[in-house]
């Protein structure tokens, strides 16, 4: 990428704004307001009508939003310099109300679609250096509320996870000289129970993993390693989930990133980062 300013309205299940299946260089660009939305799951169909009557289908499953602003695939190589991700979204699909089976028993809500990286979400080798995430959101899919039945509800579904905010990374990824500040990842609410003679229950609430930064990768099958960056408030989900490796030199505003003694970072330190605006630098 040249310099460009990417604002992308359509909306997909991954790469709001670049899908990355190769090797991706993006330097001096900003990356605002893209969505990558995951598809609301279908409401199941009535049976047909016969002697012997069709069985009603199941609600749809619904699809998940990952990398608001990029998303790259397993195995592949991605490098951002002097770049802003600002207000992207990854959003997972609503789960669909589940409909009534047989014997009157209403169906379970399905579950809500997962979001993973609302500024980036890496499943291969990124390198991050000079750039800013500012207010990036993941946020889950509703789930699907119970269908009705007159012998029994069904069960609400349960929320979407969210995962990272600013940053979502399932393999291997190096920041540099980074400031993340007020990214949010936000769960799907509940779905509510079914009505019927006797009632179901609600979906289950989940929890929000990294408003800011989120590592999800096993240790011998990759890493997230951090070096002289802001780690700043976040809207929801702490400011980091995971294991996040120490490269020194790094704040943080909470204490859900663990920094040893001795390596020149500082946990529960507030960065004194402001809004997000142009103060004129070159």
């Amino acid at each position: 990428f040249a310099p460009a300013f990417l604002r992308h309205e359509e909306r997909s299940a991954a790469g709001g704004a670049v899908f990355n299946y190769g090797t991706l260089t993006v330097v001096n660009s900003t990356f605002s307001g893209n969505v990558a939305k995951g598809g609301a799951g279908g409401i199941g169909g009535a049976g047909g009508s016969a002697l012997i009557p069709g069985v009603n289908g199941f609600a749809g499953a619904q699809g998940f939003g990952s990398g608001g602003g990029i998303y790259t695939a397993d195995l592949q190589t991605a490098q951002v310099a002097n770049s802003t991700f600002d207000h992207n979204t990854a959003q997972g699909g609503d789960g669909s109300q589940g409909g009534e089976s047989i014997g009157g028993v209403g169906q379970n809500g399905p579950r809500g679609g997962d979001a993973l990286g609302g500024g980036i979400d890496n499943s291969g080798w990124l390198y991050v250096i000079n750039s800013t995430f500012f207010q990036n959101n993941a946020v889950g899919g509703a789930g699907g509320d119970g269908g009705a039945g007159g012998a029994r509800g069904g069960n609400g579904g349960q929320g979407g996870s969210a995962i990272g905010g600013g940053i979502y990374n399932a393999s291997s990824v190096a920041v540099v000289n980074c400031t993340f500040s007020k990214g949010n990842a936000q769960g799907g609410t509940n779905g509510a129970p079914g009505s019927g003679a006797t009632g179901g229950k609600s979906g289950k609430v989940v929890s929000s993993f990294g408003g800011n930064i989120a590592n999800v990768a096993k240790k011998k099958a990759g890493s997230f390693a951090l070096f002289n960056s802001i780690i700043g408030s976040s809207l929801s989900g702490k400011g980091g989930y995971g294991t996040i490796s120490n490269g020194f030199y790094n704040i943080s505003a909470d204490k859900s990133i663990k920094f040893k003694k001795g390596t020149f970072s500082l946990m529960n330190t507030n960065p004194l980062v402001g809004e997000l605006a142009d103060n004129g630098g070159p």
